[in-house]
This record gives C-alpha cells, structure tokens and sequence, in this order.
C-alpha cells in the first residue's frame, strides 16, 4: 500500500483475508504518514498475528512502526524493565547515544516522569545501568512533580555509582 491504506480499510481487508485463509495473518505498516503505530496495533485487533517493526522505525522512504514504542503499548509496563536494558544497549550501540535519549524521552511518558529528568541524566554521563536504575525509581514515584535541583542528585549519584 506503501503508507497510504487507512485503518478502516486495514481492518476491512484483515477481516476479508481471514475468512478466506486459514493461515496467520501478518502486517508490515508504513510510516508515510506517521501512521505506522496505529496501523499496526489496528492490525493486532484485527487478527493479525505477525506484525513487522524496526529499531527507530529504520525502513525505506518514510520507514515502518517503531520497535521501541511499540513494546511500550503492547507489554505492561512493569514487565518491561526486564527488556529495557538490553533494548537500550542495542539502541546505543548501534545507533548512538541520541537514539537511547529518544527512547527515555517515549518511557518518561509512559511512566509519567518529568522528561526534564531525561536531560539530567543525559547530563551526567552514567552507564546506561544507572541510567536506567534512576529512571526506574523515578517511574516508581506517586505524582510528576519535579524536584527541585534533581540534577544535582544524579551529578552526585553518577560519582558515587562511577
């Protein structure tokens, strides 16, 4: 379809399509249109079992559904910190630093902490172990409310940890 098919006419075509074969189904959705994410969970409801993802979303022209949010809609999120850390290092080690911030950038939604952390941490220069340690202490907090000078915490939590 190459980007352009809607999800009510994904739906429309997964129904179709299982009534007519009896195999697994399966979706490669394209991001032409920043629409990838939705397409594919679509397909999930629709019945599809396969669906294609890729690290960033890396992919010819406008590139396919993001495998690092993907996981976030799809896992409860207190199963996904045994994930995290080896998606980060693979994150990290083959597509940069920059991408990883990215991605704590999508879990300070998730878990709904400030994403002025994320910056903190990026600022102290730690493994990405203790990163993860403070972001997951931070997902574990009751509100978002930001502490004052936090940065200053993870400059000195980065020293102790080094």
């Amino acid at each position: 379809t190459f980007g352009s098919i809607s999800s009510e006419k994904l739906c429309q075509v997964s129904n179709r399509a299982r009534q007519s074969i009896d195999i697994p189904l399966g979706c490669h959705a394209h991001n032409n249109t920043e629409e990838a994410m939705t397409k594919t969970l679509q397909a999930i409801r629709s019945g599809c079992k396969i669906v294609d993802t890729c690290i960033r979303g890396l992919g010819r022209g406008g590139g396919n559904c993001k495998t690092e949010y993907f996981i976030l809609k799809m896992f409860p999120l207190k199963q996904l910190w045994a994930m995290i850390p080896k998606l980060c290092q693979m994150l990290k080690t083959h597509h940069g630093k920059t991408s990883l911030y990215q991605f704590y950038f999508a879990l300070s939604s998730a878990y709904k902490f400030h994403p002025d952390y994320v910056q903190d941490v990026e600022k102290a220069n730690m493994s990405i172990d203790n990163e993860l340690l403070i972001l997951e202490t931070l997902s574990e907090r009751p509100d978002d409310v930001k502490v004052p000078h936090f940065d200053f915490l993870i400059s000195q939590l980065a020293r102790d940890l080094s």
